[in-house]
């Protein structure tokens, strides 16, 4: 009889077991929903939906792109599902080349309170403008075609990988600014595509 009673409690505790396991406590998680992003944040973009924007290369072809802005919500979900879940607004501008180049995607995520993150890329190169302060200099003037611009970023890439015909040909700097937006993008071997301002909308 005492071997009965102890090989039934075996039995018991491996269904016990077996059932914590399989069905473990259900996750404490809530959503954490973001406030919107700061227009002074969104300021940082001047581009609009539908607008034509124009970039000359340095051999003299001008590049026409096409404008798309869209702001949208998006979610993301810690551990697997078992964590708090962030709801974030994010502003997302594409322009899109009438020319067989690489769209220039630039968008700006809030994904928490004291946190924007607002990141361009073109061709492989990434450009981080907010957050990453080791690789943004000074807010400084800069001329390009005997126009001097003021309040411009001056960034170097922080992503190598090319997605240009020439894998040899890399993106290397930017020079931006909130009123016209891309001023100048230079490439490792010298060329260079520059704000163009005869572009008509």
């Amino acid at each position: 009889m005492k071997h009965l009673i102890q090989s039934f409690r075996i039995i018991v505790l491996s269904a016990l077991s077996f059932l914590f396991f399989a069905c473990p406590p259900k996750c404490n998680n809530q959503l954490i929903v973001i406030s919107p992003i700061p227009d002074s944040i969104l300021n940082l973009v001047p581009y609009v939906d539908g607008q034509k924007v124009c970039l000359k290369h340095s051999e003299g072809t001008q590049i026409v792109f096409d404008c798309s802005r869209r702001r949208h919500t998006e979610f993301d979900d810690f551990d697997y599902g078992c964590g708090n879940s962030i709801e974030f607004e994010v502003d997302r501008t594409i322009l899109t080349p009438e020319y067989p180049l690489p769209e220039i995607s630039l968008s700006i995520k809030k994904i928490s309170e004291d946190y924007v993150d607002m990141n361009l890329w073109f061709a492989g190169g990434n450009f981080n403008f907010i957050f990453y302060e080791n690789k943004v200099d000074t807010l400084l003037e800069y001329v390009i075609d005997n126009h001097i611009y003021i309040n411009v970023w001056a960034l170097k890439s922080d992503h190598y990988n090319s997605y240009l015909n020439q894998p040899e040909l890399l993106v290397d700097s930017l020079y931006y600014n909130a009123e016209y937006g891309v001023l100048r993008i230079k490439m490792n071997n010298g060329e260079t595509y520059d704000y163009d301002n005869s572009c008509k909308n």
